[in-house]
């Protein structure tokens, strides 16, 4: 991965010494700029000395007022004396005081101090007594100070200080702030190429700085303290030379341990451990891991308390606190109490209305579930306690069920589709074998041959009658059976059916007896598929009933539905429950001498599901009744040419 300029550590070096030496000049430029403005340098163009400019007379004129200040106080002339001397100060004075009237009269001499030297600026200022005494009188006097200037400046004072800056300043004073303004304008591109570049690594990588293995705040107390501890340095001023080196010093160190700051700042923000690594992080964690751990604690209490418990455990300790602050509120009369009071209430108010909505979530979610809708899933992330709890449960029961479902389904389709496949493959050859067995029963055979060939042709239709029942049954319950369904007349169905089985039932020696409404029972049913269901019902009948006894047929309309019952008496005792008789392979004879595959119940109901019906048994003793039930419907409309027929003739 190629390597950007700014992730170089020797480029950001190299910029940080720059950014130095730039803040360094234009904080000099910026100083001599400012200074040359304070003493009026720019408007002083003609000003060959540093005698001859307005500043030179402006710190004469402070020495001097303080020389006349003091002059009038205890003590004071003496330490004037002192500090104006020609051993301390350039400036040497004599100080008068005069009449008002005139100024520049002989007067008394109250204090002076002599220079030798004959290279002097002089000068003379009066002052107005009235401006420092506030005694009687005091109109009435003056003070004049005639002030003498070395031109020489031996002294190391004010004079010299401002003397040796004009000297350096004044011929540049147009340079400086073009340098200052350039020196800041690269001062600023460098710092906002450092922070933007800090806590950057080759390749990518990011780090929280050279300093990152500090936690925040000792690397904030050495930098910003840094910073602080240099611009404490310039609370003096720039008095003189030591003084302003002091103070460009300090404000130039300060700034560069501020940047170093926010470089510090920059990079571990980037690396994103600007409060991760921090002592007050630290703290904080420590103190949310102990308050975690009180709130586990108390919660692991409540849990292993009742519900009831719970419920009431929290209701008193709201119920207290709310009778505390309103306790407090009528008592205080203040605002600040009834606002509190009103915070209160509306908090509660809330944690009840999102109570309230949890439960109907839970509610509504139960319902859609014993509804049979296993997509819907409980947000327990808006749920509180025992509730969230519940819905976790629910969802988990959701998942089961649905796994549950889904493995029936599979196993469904799995059996199914084996039956589907077995009894197709099945088909081919058992077609085979009755074609040839009925081929071979058309040739002269043996007397015994043809009992053999007789045996495997019924085995063989037997065979046969399996593997196609198999197919109905999977079909049926699969769903996969097309329905076509018309208004019919369940009761002229059973008519017919009883009709065609008549033979049956008489070799059985059993007697139908029909039981039909006096109108057409209409039901909305697919002819074919009904005729199943009650072929299947007569066809048992005609199998497992009692000889010598008689077989009901009944059509009815009883609320709202067409049903069909057969009711007949079993021949063998019936030992199994009426719900798993209706399984598949399950067959009341339970030595199984008799005819059938045990699929013709199964068959039935899946039928009759499939036309919206419904289909049972019911088994009291040797009594075995089967019934159906279909939805009825409107009779269909009778043709035109045949309601004319049905006219009665004028």
């Amino acid at each position: 991965m190629k390597t950007r300029l700014g992730e170089r550590i020797g480029v950001r070096a190299l910029a940080f010494l720059l950014l130095a030496f730039f803040a360094g000049v234009g904080e000099l430029s910026l100083f001599g700029t400012m200074w040359c403005e304070t003493c009026n340098w720019y408007a002083n163009r003609q000003a060959k000395s540093y005698f001859e400019t307005e500043a030179f007379y402006g710190e004469v004129y402070r020495d001097v007022s303080d020389i006349a200040q003091l002059a009038g106080v205890e003590d004071q002339p003496l330490w004037a004396e002192d500090a104006f001397s020609s051993a301390n100060s350039n400036l040497t004075y004599e100080l008068w005081q005069v009449s008002a009237k005139d100024p520049a009269g002989q007067g008394t001499l109250l204090s002076a101090t002599h220079t030798d030297s004959s290279d002097t600026v002089t000068g003379s200022e009066i002052f107005f007594c009235s401006y420092f005494l506030y005694e009687e009188g005091a109109e009435d006097i003056c003070y004049r100070v005639d002030w003498t200037v070395d031109r020489t400046l031996p002294v190391g004072d004010t004079y010299y200080y401002e003397w040796l800056l004009f000297v350096n300043l004044y011929d540049l004073r147009y340079q400086l702030p073009v340098l200052a303004v350039t020196s800041l304008a690269l001062t600023l591109g460098l710092l906002l190429f450092l922070l933007w570049n800090a806590g950057r690594a080759p390749g990518g990588q990011r780090n929280a700085g050279p300093a990152g293995f500090l936690p925040l705040e000792p690397y904030l107390l050495l930098t910003v303290g840094g910073g602080t501890f240099c611009l404490g340095l310039i609370t003096n001023g720039a008095q003189n030379i030591l003084g302003t080196a002091l103070w460009l010093g300090g404000l130039w160190g300060g700034f560069l341990f501020y940047v170093d700051a926010l470089m510090g700042i920059c990079a571990r923000a980037r690396a994103g451990v600007l409060f991760r690594h921090s002592l007050s992080a630290a703290v904080l964690r420590g103190l949310l891991r102990g308050l975690r751990r009180l709130g586990n604690g108390f919660g692991r209490f409540l849990a292993d308390l009742p519900l009831v418990w719970t419920t009431l455990a929290v209701g008193a300790c709201v119920l207290l606190g709310l009778a505390l602050l309103t306790a407090i509120a009528f008592s205080a009369q203040d605002l600040m109490a009834w606002v509190l009071w009103l915070a209160a209430q509306l908090v509660v108010l809330a944690a009840l209305g999102r109570l309230a909505a949890g439960f109907v979530r839970l509610r509504q979610a139960a319902r859609r579930m014993a509804d049979g809708d296993l997509e819907t899933r409980v947000p327990v992330q808006t749920l509180w306690g025992p509730m969230r709890a519940q819905g976790e449960d629910l969802n988990r029961i959701r998942e089961g069920m649905s796994a549950a479902v889904e493995e029936r389904l599979r196993s469904e389709r799995f059996k199914t589709d084996l039956i589907t496949n077995v009894s197709h493959d099945l088909k081919t050859p058992l077609t085979s074998i009755i074609n040839y067995v009925d081929l071979l029963q058309k040739q002269p055979l043996e007397p015994k041959a043809a009992e053999y060939a007789a045996v495997i042709a019924r085995q063989g239709q037997r065979l046969k009658k399996l593997t196609e029942d198999l197919v109905e049954a999977s079909k049926a319950s699969s769903g996969s059976l097309p329905v076509h369904a018309e208004p019919t007349d369940l009761a002229e169905l059973l008519t017919q059916a009883v009709g065609e089985y008549a033979p049956r039932l008489e070799k059985s020696d059993l007697e139908p007896v029909l039981q039909l409404p006096g109108e057409p029972l209409w039901s909305l049913l697919d002819g074919r598929l009904t005729w199943r269901v009650v072929d299947n019902l007569l066809s048992n009948a005609c199998k497992y009933s009692q000889p010598g006894t008689r077989v009901y047929v009944e059509a009815s309309r009883r609320d709202g539905r067409a049903w069909l019952q057969v009711k007949n008496i079993s021949r063998q005792q019936l030992n199994i429950p009426a719900e798993e008789l209706m399984e598949r392979f399950v067959r009341g004879d339970a030595s199984r001498t008799t005819e059938g595959s045990g699929l013709g119940l199964n068959i039935a109901r899946s039928l009759a599901e499939l036309q919206d019906g419904t289909f049972g048994l019911t088994i009291d003793g040797d009594l075995f009744k089967a019934w159906a039930s279909f939805p009825v419907c409107a009779p269909p409309p009778v043709p035109t040419r045949e309601r004319e027929s049905l006219l009665p003739e004028p």
